[in-house]
C-alpha cells in the first residue's frame, strides 16, 4: 500500500535522514490496520521522482541529437488528457467528492484511468485529499505549503518545497474515517486499489505498442515509452502538485473559504480546472470548479459530456444564490 506523508519544512531531513523503522496505526482499503515505515519506503519514493524526470531529461538529449517526430508528443498528450481525467475526473471529483454518480463501468473506467496516473493508490489518494479539506492549511494538512507560526522567504520556500514533491516521503496515519469506510465497501475501489502496477504497466505497454505500430521498430517503441510514459509521468507530478503548492501561495481569492486556497488560471489550464483551487474549497462538492469560467474547466466539461451520453448523472453544481453569498466582495 503506497502511503504518503506529512509535513516537514527540512528537506534534508526528508530526503537524507534515515528514519526510523517503526509502526504506526492506519486503515488501508482492505481494512488492514498496521503498517511498517521502512527506508526501503522512502528510497521508492525517491526513485517515484527521480525516474520521470530523468526520463525527461533523455528526451530532451533525444531531441537535440536525432530531432523530433512529433508523433511522440502527441502519444505524451493523449495520455496526459486520459490519465490525467483519471485523477481530475475520477479520483477527486468521482470518488473524493461525489460530485456525480456513474455507471459501473464508467466508474472502473476513471479509477484505472486515474491509477496509470502514477500518483498512489486510489484509497490513499482519496482519504489523504479528504484530510486536506478538513485540516486545510492547518498542522494536519498533509497538502499545504503553510507552516503554522513561521513566516518570512524561508518559510515560503519549505513549504512550497514540502507540498510540491517533499511530503510524499513522510508516513501518514489515514483515519478509519466516513470517506474510508465508503470507500472500503465499494467493490471497484477495492479492485482498481488492488492492481494499481497492472494499470500502471498496461499504461507503459500502451505507450510502447503505439510507438511500435508507428514507427515499426523498437527505438519506437522506447520513444512510445518515454514520451507517454516518463515525461508524461514527470509533467503530470508537477502538474498535480501545483495545485495545492502554487494554488495555495499565489492567485486570486474569490471566496470566503477559511484558508489561503486561491485560483490560479495557469494552474487550471494545465490540470483541466483544478487550479480553480479556491472556487473548489468553497464549494467542494461542486462538479463545476471554475464557477465563473466552466470554458476553464475541461474536467466539467467532460463530465457534461458523460452527462449527454447518460454515462454519469447527478452533476453537482451550487446554486447562484449560495455562489454569491460566499463571494468576496
Amino acid at each position: 500500500m503506497l502511503q504518503l506523508g506529512l509535513a516537514n519544512c527540512s528537506l534534508i531531513d526528508l530526503l537524507f535522514n534515515k528514519p526510523p523503522k517503526k509502526e504506526i496505526l492506519m486503515v488501508t482499503s482492505t481494512g488492514e490496520k498496521r503498517e511498517t515505515v521502512s527506508f526501503g519506503s522512502y528510497l521508492l519514493f525517491l526513485a517515484f521522482f527521480i525516474i520521470p524526470f530523468l526520463g525527461f531529461v533523455i528526451a530532451m538529449i533525444d531531441w537535440w541529437k536525432h530531432g523530433l517526430d512529433p508523433f511522440y508528443p502527441l502519444v505524451m498528450v493523449i495520455m496526459y488528457t486520459i490519465t490525467g481525467l483519471g485523477i481530475t475526473g475520477g479520483y477527486h471529483r468521482l470518488f473524493t467528492h461525489e460530485s456525480f454518480k456513474a455507471k459501473p463501468w464508467v466508474k472502473l473506467a476513471f479509477g484505472i484511468a486515474g491509477s496509470a496516473a502514477v500518483q498512489g493508490q486510489i484509497f490513499t489518494w482519496v482519504v489523504l485529499h479528504d484530510i486536506h479539506h478538513k485540516e486545510s492549511d492547518k498542522s494536519g494538512d498533509p497538502h499545504s505549503p503553510i507552516i503554522p507560526g513561521k513566516s518570512g522567504l524561508w518559510a515560503v520556500i519549505c513549504g512550497f518545497c514540502h507540498v510540491h514533491f517533499g511530503w510524499v516521503f513522510k508516513k501518514y496515519p489515514l483515519p478509519d474515517s466516513k470517506c474510508a469506510r465508503r470507500l472500503q465497501a465499494d467493490p471497484i475501489v477495492r479492485f482498481v486499489d488492488r492492481y494499481i502496477l497492472v494499470w500502471i504497466i498496461l499504461s507503459g505497454v500502451a505507450s510502447s505498442l503505439a510507438g511500435y505500430i508507428h514507427d515499426g521498430s523498437w527505438r519506437g517503441a522506447w520513444l512510445g515509452f518515454l514520451w507517454g510514459g516518463l515525461v508524461r509521468v514527470f509533467f503530470h507530478q508537477h502538474a498535480t502538485s501545483s495545485v495545492n503548492s502554487v494554488c495555495h501561495l499565489w492567485g486570486k481569492r474569490e471566496f470566503h473559504t477559511g484558508d489561503h486556497s486561491t485560483n490560479n488560471i495557469l494552474v487550471a489550464l494545465i490540470t483541466f480546472g483544478e487550479g480553480a483551487h479556491n472556487s473548489h474549497h468553497a464549494f467542494m462538492r461542486s462538479a463545476l470548479h471554475y464557477l465563473d469560467k466552466p470554458w476553464l474547466d475541461g474536467t466539467y466539461l467532460f463530465t457534461k459530456l458523460l452527462e449527454k451520453c447518460n454515462l454519469v448523472w447527478d452533476v453537482q453544481v451550487p446554486s447562484r444564490e449560495r455562489i454569491e453569498q460566499l463571494r468576496i466582495k
